[in-house]
This record gives C-alpha cells, sequence and structure tokens, in this order.
C-alpha cells in the first residue's frame, strides 16, 4: 500500500472515455482499501472540448486535486491535451498516451498550428512516455476502448489486484462490450 497519496491525472476530449476510465480507477482504489478522491471538469466536452479527470488515492487523502508539479501519472487519449496537462505532474513522471489527434476550432480555424510532435516535446520536458495506437488495442471498433487500454497499462505500475481491476473494468461497461472491454485491459496490461 502507497504510504503516501497518488496522483492520476485523466484527460482527452468529449466522446473518449475519460470520466468512465476515472470512474474504473477510484472503484479499483477503493476496492483496493485505499481512500479515494476524485475531481472532473468536462464543460465543453459535448463538443469535443477538454476533458480533465483527477483521481487521487492513499491512505488518507485531503483533496482530489493534484497541485502543479506533484502529480504520478497522465493517461492521455489526444496528444494535445497531454501537452495542456503535464505541467501537472513531477518531473520523470511517467504519461501513456494515445496517438491520436482531434483538432481543436483554432487548429481548424488556422489561427494556431497543432504541435509537430508531442512525444518530443514530452520527452524534452523529462517525461517518460509510453505510447498506444488504435492498431494496438486489437478489437472492432478499438478507439472506443482505448481508455481502457490505457488503464491496463497503468495497472502494471499500481499494486492493485489484477482480479480487483478485471471486477471493476467488466462490472462497469455494458454487457454487450465487456469482451471487447477485457481484451483492451489485458492487451494494455503488456505494454511498459
Amino acid at each position: 500500500m502507497p504510504e503516501k497519496a497518488t496522483s492520476i491525472i485523466l484527460t482527452g476530449v468529449g466522446g473518449q472515455g475519460v470520466l468512465l476510465a476515472a470512474r474504473i480507477l477510484s472503484e479499483a482504489a477503493l476496492r483496493s482499501g485505499l481512500d479515494v478522491k476524485s475531481s472532473e471538469v468536462h464543460g465543453m466536452s459535448q463538443r469535443g472540448g477538454s476533458v480533465l479527470a483527477q483521481v487521487r488515492f492513499g491512505p488518507r487523502v485531503y483533496s482530489p486535486l493534484t497541485p502543479k508539479g506533484t502529480g504520478d501519472y497522465l493517461l492521455a487519449l489526444e496528444e494535445l491535451e497531454a501537452l495542456r496537462y503535464c505541467a501537472l505532474l513531477k518531473k520523470n513522471s511517467r504519461i501513456m498516451m494515445q496517438r491520436c489527434r482531434i483538432l481543436p476550432s483554432p487548429v481548424i480555424a488556422g489561427f494556431t498550428p497543432y504541435p509537430e510532435d508531442s512525444v518530443a516535446l514530452l520527452r524534452e520536458e523529462g517525461y517518460r512516455v509510453s505510447l498506444m495506437n488504435e492498431d494496438e488495442v486489437g478489437t472492432s471498433g478499438s478507439a472506443r476502448f482505448a481508455n481502457v487500454f490505457l488503464l491496463g497499462m497503468l495497472a502494471c505500475h499500481l499494486q492493485f489486484s489484477p482480479e480487483v481491476w478485471r471486477e471493476v473494468v467488466l462490472n462497469a461497461v455494458p454487457e454487450r462490450f465487456r469482451e471487447q472491454n477485457r481484451q483492451a485491459f489485458e492487451k494494455g496490461r503488456t505494454i511498459l
């Protein structure tokens, strides 16, 4: 069991499953006997806007918010969102990111460019970046299961039992998608 609070930031855009992933992570931590606090911001998410969730857990957690420069992990379903929220992490923290670009309105309108190489920018800042591509998920409609794939990647770094993870993942999704989510989670666990 961790002695201090572990802080995990989850981000993406509306419709990518950030909030579902945060609920799964929170439930896994709770079932592992930890105190859990979470926060979510999803103002314009219905229009493809930024979505941010923070989950903190440990023996005792007093706030759901991660102070700047103290986060342990970032799960990003979209590249620009990883760049937007990486400042919440400690240097040398791990970022697990899907190779996915969803262009925001200012980029589409030509007011600002999309960063050319987000991975290089993150690594230059001292973060350890692990990547996933949609084709790695290995299920039909794989983009739909990327959030659970990233949770599988994260599971390798946390001390929650595999049984807790599997039970929480399967209970959190509709029955017709359980097998695809199970496969995505298990495949994610193979990526370090």
